[in-house]
């Protein structure tokens, strides 16, 4: 028995949402997807009615929020509050997809950011249109996957999985059009620019790359004596450039049995590779405190920069390759002369460890973050700290420009997303999720960010206007 009286018909609630104040108004969408309720707090707050997920709130009314309501257009919220005002919000079109029946393991969209594809341990790969609406599902592996990239020509999908296998589909109808086998898991998978290779990253410190015709012939087969971190293809599409726990660098060509170049100097793990912008040079930096700039046609070390002490955690390019910043453990940032192999600036930027490092656009600017939980924005120039933002309460993993240079993406490990504007400080746009997030990158265009979970969920979140 159950305690309740014998014939007793009450009624169990479909969904109960629990707020920390008395709630005075509840209402759900138009299109019945979500409800806005105002409460005691005088907080206005958005949730999601199939997950229960609290998806927006929007804090202002001085005292208690009186009433609240969805506009017709279900972007709008119109809110009334004790303090006599009534304030005219825009709702973000956050989705909460329940995209996988286990974690989510990888995220690819096509080349114009009108569709993607995610991947998960259910075997299954699942692509989504514009609007987060299911497209299709391609169907065929037997076992987890964990990697996936659609060809830039958006042509076909491929995915790899913990059983070595590699599965090619059609993108327009599903159509499993090959499978090729590799000896361990697959760890990474990445299109050459001209979409006639593919580079296959297994477990087993192979790089293979095949061919895109049909007959997927294996042009390529790298085998290192360690983990193979990260492997890319350059600008020019045929040369590869890969990272591994070796310490070593390393640049193949295309059909090359042995590596053209092997770029050795680095006395501990390679952390971080970026490419310029012109393809010409990498930069590299490590645990062993330093950045190493190399010719990548000549496959030397064209010069060493030190001055970190400890491990060099993130690197950045300036847009026209002169400049270089660097981030460490050692709680500085570091702008660099990359022709004069020369430290132009260090900074003392709190009191923990930087983590990400970003210029903007016009290279005027680079913000900085980490374990302080505090982005800072500072002047190329004058070396000044322009604004130093706290609003974080974790530790920030990524900071990111988005193209225009106009707004800034900051993304803490306990889930905290913001949007801010570079030029002042203010806060655009803020989500927080239940999950841990060690990254959120900006779809394409700009206008979505992507925040993938180990929770079964994929976050596709849609920027607010104002905060585009």
């Amino acid at each position: 028995m159950d305690g309740k009286p014998a014939g007793d018909k009450t009624a169990a609630p479909l969904l109960t949402l629990t707020h920390p104040a008395a709630v005075r108004f509840a209402r759900p969408s138009p299109d019945g997807t979500r409800i806005v309720a105002a409460a005691d707090d005088g907080i206005i707050r958005v949730w999601d009615i199939a997950t229960g997920k609290e998806l927006q709130r929007f804090a202002g009314h001085v005292g208690a929020a009186t009433g609240a309501v969805f506009g017709p257009d279900n972007r709008t919220v119109i809110s009334t509050g004790a303090d006599r005002t009534v304030r005219v919000q825009s709702v973000s079109a956050t989705r909460i997809l329940s995209a996988h029946d286990g974690p989510v393991r990888a995220l690819a969209y096509n080349s114009n950011g009108t569709q993607f594809v995610s991947v998960g341990d259910d075997n299954t790969v699942r692509l989504w249109d514009a609007n987060f609406s299911p497209v299709r599902q391609f169907e065929g592996a037997v076992a987890p996957l964990q990697s996936v990239a659609i060809r830039r020509d958006n042509i076909e999908v491929v995915a790899g999985g913990e059983d070595g296998k590699v599965h090619v589909w059609k993108l327009a109808d599903a159509e499993l059009l090959r499978t090729l086998n590799t000896p361990a898991a697959v760890r990474s998978l990445e299109y050459s620019a001209d979409n006639t290779r593919l580079a296959v990253i297994d477990d087993a410190h192979h790089l293979r790359v095949y061919g895109t015709t049909e007959e997927s012939q294996l042009l390529q087969d790298i085998l290192q004596p360690s983990a193979i971190n990260s492997a890319a293809f350059a600008p020019d599409g045929r040369t590869l450039i890969m990272a591994g726990s070796d310490k070593l660098i390393r640049t193949w060509r295309y059909i090359s049995p042995t590596a053209v170049h092997t770029f050795t100097g680095h006395g501990g793990g390679v952390y971080g590779v970026r490419f310029s912008r012109d393809g010409r040079e990498i930069a590299s930096c490590s645990a062993d405190g330093t950045i190493r700039i190399w010719n990548v046609a000549a496959g030397n070390q064209i010069r060493s920069l030190t001055g970190h002490q400890g491990l060099v955690s993130a690197i950045d390019f300036s847009p026209d390759g002169a400049l270089l910043i660097s981030a460490g453990v050692d709680k500085t940032v570091r702008l660099w002369d990359v022709s004069g192999g020369r430290q132009l600036k260090q900074f003392a930027v709190g009191d923990g460890a930087v983590y990400s490092v970003a210029f903007s656009p016009d290279a005027k600017t680079f913000a900085t973050a980490g374990l302080d939980r505090t982005i800072r924005l500072i002047d190329v120039l004058s070396g000044n700290v322009l604004r130093a933002i706290k609003k974080h309460d974790d530790f920030i993993y990524r900071v990111a420009f988005n193209g225009k240079g106009t707004r800034l993406l900051s993304c803490g490990y306990a889930g905290n997303v913001y949007i801010w504007n570079p030029a002042n400080g203010q806060l655009l746009f803020e989500k927080q999720l239940d999950k841990v997030a060690h990254s959120a990158q900006y779809s394409p265009d700009g206008t979505r960010i992507i925040v993938p979970s180990s929770d079964g969920r994929a976050y596709f979140i849609n920027v607010p206007p104002v905060a585009r």
